[in-house]
């Protein structure tokens, strides 16, 4: 569908799928305010057009943030030390350890206030890391579309098979996955990152993926220990 636009030193796009069609108006001139302009677009486009005063104003696409960790949203400051990723590593899974009890609401308030904050700020994708107790009823509020990948972390062979089955569990929940309609979630893999998940792992997370046309994500390179790991 058509997005039409009047002042083009604020548009960047030309077109986008929209539930209803969209005009931004030109600036009015004396003999044709707004409201005369609105009318003339009505008359020309189906009476359920959404008319936009076009002046000072963006037309765009929604955002996407293409990696997040929603559970985390609550966190005022970012962990310490930073460095080195090891420790920056283990003060993470404290934090976890620490707030997200089985008898805590943390996480889940994190996932409502993360994909609230994001819908708010115009972003309307997530590809959103879900850990255990992710659950998209945790976010009552209006979200973003989510593609939620289950991360998938193992070295031994007991829990490589653990974290198999939970994967194929997981995208069980998929269902029809032919859209991204507002506030839709779809499920694919995450197979955390070259150092965390055995070859068997990644292998067979990724053609359990291809068998449910899921999607999949990895960390990687985030270190300079991780590249020299991988060389």
């Amino acid at each position: 569908m058509s997005t039409g636009t009047h002042d083009a030193s604020w548009t960047i796009i030309s077109s986008a799928k929209l539930p209803t069609p969209l005009m931004a108006l030109a600036p009015h001139t004396a003999d044709a305010g707004p409201r005369r302009q609105h009318d003339e677009l009505r008359a020309r486009r189906e009476p359920e057009a959404v008319v936009i005063e076009g002046r000072d104003r963006l037309v765009m696409p929604g955002l996407v943030n293409a990696h997040t960790h929603l559970e985390f949203s609550l966190v005022e400051h970012p962990f310490q030390p930073a460095l080195p990723f090891t420790d920056w590593i283990r003060a993470l899974v404290a934090y976890r350890r620490r707030e997200f009890t089985p008898t805590s609401i943390t996480q889940w308030s994190a996932l409502d206030a993360g994909a609230k904050e994001a819908k708010e700020s115009g972003t309307t994708l997530l590809g959103e890391i879900a850990t255990s107790g992710w659950g998209e009823v945790a976010m009552t509020a209006p979200r973003p579309s989510i593609v939620a990948f289950r991360e998938l972390i193992g070295l031994r062979p007991d829990v490589v098979e653990l974290q198999l089955e939970l994967a194929e569990e997981w995208l069980h929940r998929a269902g029809d996955a032919s859209d991204l309609a507002d506030g839709r979630v779809i499920y694919g893999l995450s197979p955390h990152a070259p150092y965390s998940v055995a070859p068997e792992l990644l292998r067979k997370s990724v053609e359990l993926a291809k068998r449910f046309g899921a999607p999949v994500a990895m960390h990687l390179a985030e270190s300079q220990e991780e590249l020299e790991f991988l060389a």
